[in-house]
């Protein structure tokens, strides 16, 4: 998972880090690509994306099928 946030200066992403070591919530990079992507484009990568103010509900539905599928 990849978290990316507007609202958090790039100092503080530690305390984002340790929020999510405390909650047992897994992640891969926090506003910043993975290694694999070599886009030039400072967009973020992702299959879906889940946003609080567009398209949780469907992403959310998606992913479950998905899981239900393997």
């Amino acid at each position: 998972m990849i978290l990316f946030t507007t609202f958090i200066k790039r100092e503080d992403l530690g305390f984002v880090a340790d929020y999510l070591e405390q909650h047992g919530i897994p992640f891969d990079h926090i506003n910043e690509n993975p290694p694999f992507n070599r886009s030039a484009s400072k967009k973020i990568y992702a299959n879906a994306y889940l946003d609080d103010r567009a398209g949780l509900s469907q992403v959310y539905k998606e992913l479950q099928y998905l899981i239900q599928k393997i």
